[in-house]
């Protein structure tokens, strides 16, 4: 099918379409309305529209093969392909009960992609001002790239403990401009890493006042990096950086100080060998030790624990 019109392109109420393969419709600057009635039957084969605002509700699944517009709001019954789309103002994209698939979606403003009963993947680029994802996850399979000057993210579900695997774009510089509404799972985004409340467990910021406070912030912030760990990914990087800011015993700066740390892969996975030791202790899993033998070990492994914690912050002065 191809339509090309020098005004607005709308269908009536309870229009049927039916197109196997591409449909090509233009309609110059003005608007097209399509499928937005109740009554309408309405599929695609797959797109290529030019026009204003652009509207259009699909019965399956969706294939966005161009589309240039001035605002863009596009609803599919199925998966969403959007292969190639550009809009000089906001587009929101909807796959609402299936996935969604990223290619290149190029916003003059904001970008809001919803799949909440699917998820999204692609290794395509979103760019634009503010991009607004909601899903159960996204980049599980294949990563975009969020090339977006801010970043709302809400999901779901996980996988392997994750719930997001994303990279970062140049536009993205920030990761305070990263908001992570839900999470049930660690969101990974280029070096960035965000546990399930949304704090950034890769730059840590906490004061240390006693060997008490310190292991039981570092044990949080192991929990939440352990799905990071058994992710093959990590393992082709050589180093991960964590920021922690330390004070107290162990002989850090202060609180308005931060100690720089590269925290090597095999010092971490012996911190968390020591942690899981810890946690085995306080289930009393081994019933073997008296009582004071079990506190002496509690005493022990968190002496170990610092000792490495000072090893990091020597090789790194």
């Amino acid at each position: 099918m191809n339509i090309t019109s020098a005004g607005a392109i709308t269908d009536s109420s309870g229009a049927t379409i039916a197109v196997t393969g591409l449909a090509t419709i233009n309609a110059g600057s003005n608007a097209i309305t399509l499928g937005d009635n109740g009554g309408d039957t309405t599929n695609f084969g797959s797109l290529n529209v030019t026009g204003g605002a652009v509207t259009v509700t699909e019965d399956s699944a969706t294939d966005l093969a161009s589309v240039n517009s001035a605002s863009l709001n596009v609803t599919s019954a199925g998966t969403l392909t959007a292969t190639n789309v550009t809009s000089t103002g906001d587009i929101t994209l909807t796959a609402s009960t299936g996935d969604m698939v990223i290619g290149t979606i190029t916003g003059g403003n904001d970008v809001t992609l919803n799949a909440t009963s699917g998820t999204i993947d692609g290794s395509g680029t979103v760019s634009g001002n503010l991009a607004t994802i909601n899903t159960q996850t996204i980049g599980l399979t294949t990563e975009p790239t969020m090339n977006v000057n801010s970043l709302t993210l809400t999901f779901t579900d996980m996988s392997g403990g994750f719930s997001g695997k994303m990279l970062s774009g140049a536009a993205l510089v920030n990761k305070a401009n990263v908001t992570i509404v839900s999470t049930p799972g660690t969101v990974r985004i280029g070096s960035w890493l965000f546990d399930g409340s949304g704090q950034d467990v890769q730059d840590v910021t906490q004061e240390f006042s006693s060997y008490s406070s310190q292991t039981s912030t570092l044990t949080d912030m192991l929990s939440a990096l352990e799905p990071v760990l058994a992710d093959p990914d990590f393992f082709n990087e050589e180093t991960v950086s964590i920021n922690i800011d330390i004070e107290g015993e162990l002989g850090m700066p202060g609180d308005e100080e931060i100690a720089n740390m590269s925290l090597e892969k095999e010092i971490l996975l012996q911190i968390i060998d020591l942690k899981e030791k810890l946690e085995s202790l306080d289930r009393g899993d081994d019933v073997s030790m008296s009582s004071e033998q079990v506190e002496q070990l509690k005493r022990d492994i968190e002496e170990d624990i610092a000792k490495l914690m000072k090893k990091l912050a020597a090789s790194n002065k």
